[in-house]
């Protein structure tokens, strides 16, 4: 007499093994051998008195499971019905026409994989224990009952990667390669789950490409028809189709056409990797039936941080910038932050279409002008792109929180729902591959650092950029940049500052190593005519770390212009600060948007003005980036030589600027000039200067004189003849306030493109209470009010309160700079080394080699047409 199987007996199932209502429970079980009276069918008469379910059937009785599914245990079942199997047999990934064509293995694997231990109703797949605790509601995967050995696939040696780790084994027919040695666990995407990590339907629709309504229940994307059948040991469910075992997300990025390019490259990082274990276990697996295997077993496996190698085949360790951020064919993902049951991965698939899109748009411009194609990009340059597609969590990857994704390093990644061809996502074993007509390329491609990354041109600049932590710098998205970019033949010709001054000047030609055992920037150094410019002999090859990194670091600040050479959004023609400080003036920048090279753009520091000296851009020098403007040039943009005092001391070529120059040397000796250590620069340098970036106004010699005949300032012949040391003292400080005066924070030029109206802080400190013009505090620092005036030149207002008109009231005190003459923009800068460059005596001494350029303050000189005062 035949048996039912009732939905009633869901009730007496709860007395029996009523912890199935939160998890299944593995204690033993009082019925394992003994059925109860009062339960129906088991499954699998159930399954059989159907008589719709013949084919899983007959799977079951040849693999030997009808006594398993007989017995009143735990399991959950998901079943295909006949219909369903015939629509498989049509249409199928494995070529099966009919039941007999199916193989031994490929039943295992509809039965095992479609089976879990334990007793589930639908929606308490979602919990699961979290250690000690119950988690409810989180879970989407879980462990089947299927085996590795259940299907150890061979792959012909044609189906294999092309790379050089699989040279080897593509010389044999083929291989038994396992994608993964770890277990293929089932995707359950439920309603109570999807709930409880706010997975919307559309989220769904977009992930899937699958309408859903509520409370529907899909395994994979395959849907469960009917719940919920409580058989005496289990339940049973019906899925819509057969349950094909899906791959990991690697397998299937392979199996589609359309992503080809994309795993050709995930293919350059994985090797396969002879697996000991499983080939023992194999052969004692198949002896056990009467076969002698005497094959080896290898296992795919990626070269990936977490789940993958780490090591290659011969166990040489792989370095850190070829490594992926998780192994794509790891079947039993697991999120470091998670559990397998709570989370998985997700890949980010560009179709073929849209990698070749990006490659020859205007924004793979510099990738494809260094590679030419995608084959040729290096693995760390690929390892880049690989790892901004691959995401560590589904649950941080919805389609309605796109617009939060970020990567490793904060950066928004970009993506959209709208770039997903959802009929083309797959959710597999360890994850779910979204298909997009998009990609999201690293910051790294897209910055201003993008083109020293990819370009032959600029090895050297690339070593110090990634040894230097400066990419983390250029790759903000939040900040806008011009990288004046000197390539390596710009860093072949590096005038060192530190000998500028000596009679031996040198100049500095850096060079990559590349040998393996180096793999570093090094240093030839020889001796340099500051006349004609020319490199002479060579005097050594200089290894020091510190002595090459305060070099390029130097460079690299003074190659980074802060907010592009653009004013109000556009490209303009001004002097711009640099992120040392410096100030590099671009000329003939207007109309470069969209622009991939020029022969009129410029760039000059304030040596090569000095020099009438113009940088131009090297063939195709213009990259327009996601956060500025790189500009290639061969010549490194010349910053200054001369330092404050270098100017005002040289009074043959600026004698207007002697009598300033007279009252600052009468001073004391490191008042204001000075020369000693943590101090010793090319010359002497400003005591109060202090790493930044300054204005010097020098009155003229009639100003000053101007200003002695008023009495404004005492001459210092007159200060030296007081012998009463207190009084002496005052005058000398009053001179010293007075000149401080003359020195303002912040630098400010004249230019036609740079118009100014701001208030300045100076070196003279406001020591009393009285009322000052610009209204400054007791002990801060007293000001000058700056604006450019009609004729394109500047105005300055200061805190001098002594001039009255007639009614009484305070006349603004101003001073004009003189543009006649061109005694304006005069740029300088005072370096500080870390020792006195007249101690050396030798190139080839540890001396040299271990100096280093400390720091610097950058300065421009106007002469103004009278002196400035406060009081």
């Amino acid at each position: 007499m035949k048996k039912r199987c009732h939905r009633l007996t869901l009730v007496l199932m709860g007395l029996v093994a009523w912890t199935s209502l939160f998890v299944a429970c593995k204690d033993s079980y009082p019925y394992d051998d003994k059925e109860p009276d009062w339960l129906g069918d088991n499954i699998y008469d159930y399954l059989d008195s159907k008589g719709t379910f013949t084919n899983m059937v007959r799977i079951i009785n040849e693999l030997d499971y009808k006594e398993v599914l007989s017995k009143t245990g735990s399991k959950t079942l998901f079943v295909a019905d006949d219909a369903a199997f015939n629509r498989f047999y049509e249409n199928n990934a494995w070529g099966v026409k009919r039941y007999e064509d199916l193989s031994l293995s490929q039943k295992n694997l509809l039965l095992k994989f479609a089976m879990i231990d334990n007793a589930y109703l639908i929606e308490t797949l979602s919990n699961y224990y979290n250690g000690q605790a119950l988690d409810e509601g989180s879970a989407i995967r879980r462990m089947t009952a299927v085996s590795l050995l259940d299907s150890i696939p061979y792959v012909k040696s044609d189906m294999l990667p092309n790379t050089t780790y699989w040279k080897d084994v593509k010389a044999k027919n083929g291989i038994y390669l396992l994608q993964d040695a770890t277990e293929w666990p089932m995707v359950h995407l439920l309603q109570k789950s999807l709930k409880h990590h706010s997975i919307t339907d559309n989220d769904f629709k977009v992930m899937t490409g699958i309408d859903r309504e509520e409370n529907d229940a899909h395994i994979f994307q395959n849907k469960v028809i009917e719940r919920d059948i409580a058989c005496k040991n289990g339940y049973v469910n019906v899925l819509q189709n057969v349950l094909v075992p899906p791959s990991n997300m690697a397998s299937y990025i392979k199996t589609k056409t359309e992503l080809s390019e994309f795993s050709n490259m995930l293919d350059r990082f994985c090797a396969p990797y002879y697996d000991r274990t499983n080939t023992i276990n194999y052969k004692t697996y198949l002896a056990g039936r009467g076969i002698n295997f005497t094959d080896s077993i290898y296992e795919l496996r990626y070269f990936a941080k977490q789940g993958g190698s780490l090591v290659y085949p011969n166990s040489a360790k792989i370095d850190e910038s070829l490594l992926l951020s998780f192994d794509p064919s790891w079947n039993s993902y697991v999120y470091q932050y998670g559990a397998l049951q709570s989370d998985m991965g997700v890949i980010f698939a560009p179709t073929n279409k849209a990698l070749d899109d990006y490659f020859n748009s205007g924004r793979g411009r510099a990738l494809k002008e260094r590679y030419g194609n995608w084959q040729a990009v290096p693995n760390d340059k690929l390892s880049l792109l690989l790892n901004r597609h691959m995401r560590e969590s589904l649950i941080n990857s919805i389609p309605s929180n796109f617009h939060k994704m970020v990567d490793n390093n904060s950066s928004p990644i970009g993506a959209k729902p709208s770039d997903i061809v959802d009929s083309l996502n797959y959710v597999g074993v360890n994850g779910l591959v979204y298909v997009t007509n998009n990609i999201y390329p690293p910051d790294d491609y897209v910055s201003v650092y993008g083109p020293a990354l990819f370009s032959s041109k600029t090895t050297i600049l690339n070593w110090a950029i990634k040894q230097y932590k400066y990419n983390l710098y250029l790759n903000s998205m939040v900040n806008s940049y011009a990288f004046i970019a000197p390539t390596n033949t710009a860093l072949s010709h590096y005038i060192d500052p530190l000998t500028y001054g000596t009679d031996d000047p040198t100049v500095i030609k850096f060079w990559y190593d590349d040998s393996p055992a180096a793999q570093k920037v090094k240093a030839t150094v020889y001796h340099y005519d500051k006349a004609t410019g020319m490199k002479g002999d060579s005097i050594t090859t200089i290894e020091e770390d510190a002595f090459i990194k305060s070099r390029l670091v130097r460079v690299l600040d003074q190659s980074i212009i802060v907010g592009d050479v653009k004013h109000a959004n556009v490209f303009t023609d001004n002097y711009y600060v640099t992120k040392d400080g410096n100030f590099v003036k671009a000329n003939n920048i207007a109309n470069i948007e969209g622009q991939s090279s020029s022969t009129v753009v410029n760039f000059q520091g304030g040596d090569d003005i000095v020099r009438n000296r113009h940088v131009q851009l090297s063939d195709s020098g213009i990259y327009h980036q996601d956060n500025g403007t790189t500009f290639f040039v061969d010549s490194l943009v010349q910053t200054p030589f001369q330092s404050v005092y270098k100017v005002l001391s040289d009074t043959v070529k600026y004698p207007s600027f002697s009598a300033f120059y007279d009252l600052l040397s009468g001073f004391p000796n490191n008042n204001v000039f000075l020369r000693k250590k943590n101090y010793y620069g090319i010359d002497f340098n400003v005591k109060f200067f202090n790493t930044f970036r300054y204005t010097v106004y020098v009155p003229t010699n009639d100003a000053i004189e101007d200003a002695y005949r008023k009495n404004i300032i005492p001459r210092w012949e007159n200060v030296n003849k007081v012998t009463d040391p207190t009084v002496k003292d005052s005058l000398v400080k009053r001179l010293e306030r007075f000149v401080r005066y003359h020195f303002q924070d912040n630098s400010v030029f004249i230019h036609p493109s740079q118009h100014v109206n701001e208030l300045y802080q100076t070196a003279t400190i406001k020591n009393d209470s009285t009322d000052s013009y610009l209204n400054t505090y007791i002990n801060k620092f007293y000001r000058l009010k700056v604006e450019t005036n009609q004729d394109g030149g500047l105005d300055l207002t200061t805190e001098y309160t002594g001039d009255r008109d007639a009614q009484n009231n305070v006349k603004p005190y101003k001073v004009s700079v003189i543009k006649a003459g061109g005694l304006y923009n005069i740029m300088t800068r005072d370096y500080v080394f870390s020792l006195d460059p007249s101690s050396l005596t030798s190139y080839t001494t540890t001396t040299y080699s271990k100096s280093e350029i400390t720091t610097s303050s950058t300065a421009v000189i106007h002469q103004i047409n009278k002196v400035l005062r406060f009081e």
